[in-house]
């Protein structure tokens, strides 16, 4: 009711879902609040259709927050296995990715990270290729949380733990092969060009230099995903001297589609920003240059006063992993000053 109130800017439609909202909440409370909750759809269903409502409401700070955690709290209440088909399957694989987004605000590893919860759920439906996509999000959290852990236990330069290396080096060929086999399934037009215009992208991981035009919000939005976790890969990297203008590239790409959104016209102008948030806010933290952080960040300026109780989980102070982010900028312009 919410999002469509907004999009029709009709304040009494918008007026009706607050107080759906009243309602709805302490009731959801009371079952979280029994310890172990119960797995039913209906408070299941409940929770999620309270997060999206966070999603558009100018409330409390985090607000969203709570919601995305009940959602999960249930789902591994139930279990993967529980996951697999029918009604608990589909919001897990809908719930993946906010997860993802609230573990990093905290800069924590999420159980939705872990082996069974990337498996099991799909034994019996296959993954999508958002699936996919969402699993290399959650390994590069994975390296992320390991990287900073180092970094807290006083190692001089994480990007050279040999574990660390290796695992990075195997999703680097995991998000290739997710390029190469879904790259007709995203709606884009593709074309090779020896000089990249300004309104195409370059997705620099690839043999050729690629170049694309997206034709949809939604395609901008999977694709800018894509290189955020090629721009957390390369970050990770030693030396960075080898990898800068990837990364450069990568953080204009994220720019780029973030262009792309806010000017789509219809219902993407309203609803296509909050698809771009988690990777400009990993853009303003990881991206090259400055100058391209900076603008990163004021894309996310920009949005603060549309996205009430979601956008503050992008201004988490030491969120997405802020320190690591700065020790290994750091580092890298040491080690190019060294050179």
């Amino acid at each position: 009711m919410l999002s469509y109130g907004t999009a029709a800017t009709d304040t009494s439609i918008k007026a009706d879902a607050y107080v759906w909202y009243a309602r709805a909440l302490p009731a959801l409370r009371a079952v979280l609040a029994r310890g172990k909750p119960p797995v039913m759809d209906g408070a299941v269903c409940a929770a999620v259709m309270l997060m999206h409502f966070e999603t558009w409401a100018k409330s409390s700070d985090k607000a969203w927050v709570p919601h995305v955690k009940g959602v999960c709290t249930m789902l591994e209440a139930a279990g993967p296995h529980s996951c697999r088909v029918g009604f608990l399957h589909n919001v897990f694989c809908h719930i993946r990715l906010q997860a993802c987004v609230e573990a990093m605000s905290e800069n924590i590893l999420h159980p939705f990270a872990s082996p069974e919860w990337m498996t099991t759920p799909f034994e019996l439906v296959p993954k999508t290729f958002f699936d996919e996509l969402v699993d290399l999000l959650f390994l590069v959290q994975k390296f992320l949380a390991r990287a900073d852990q180092l970094m807290r236990n006083g190692v001089n330069d994480c990007t050279m733990d040999k574990a660390l290396h290796s695992w990075i080096h195997g999703a680097m060929s995991l998000q290739h092969a997710w390029l190469q086999r879904y790259m007709s399934t995203i709606q884009i037009s593709e074309r090779r060009l020896p000089v990249m215009p300004q309104s195409t992208t370059s997705l620099s991981t690839c043999p050729e230099h690629l170049d694309i035009t997206y034709t949809t919000v939604s395609a901008a939005a999977l694709i800018s995903l894509y290189h955020t976790v090629n721009l957390l890969l390369l970050r990770l990297l030693q030396p960075q001297q080898e990898y800068i203008v990837r990364i450069q590239r990568h953080t204009e790409a994220i720019l780029s589609a973030n262009d792309f959104v806010l000017s789509a016209p219809g219902p993407s102008a309203e609803f296509g920003p909050v698809m771009m948030l988690l990777q400009l806010k990993v853009a303003s933290l990881w991206g090259a240059p400055s100058a391209e952080r900076i603008a990163a960040e004021s894309a996310l300026q920009r949005h603060r006063m549309r996205y009430g109780g979601l956008m503050s989980v992008f201004d988490t102070e030491g969120g997405y992993f802020a320190d690591l982010a700065a020790w290994v900028l750091s580092n890298a312009t040491a080690s190019s000053c060294a050179t």
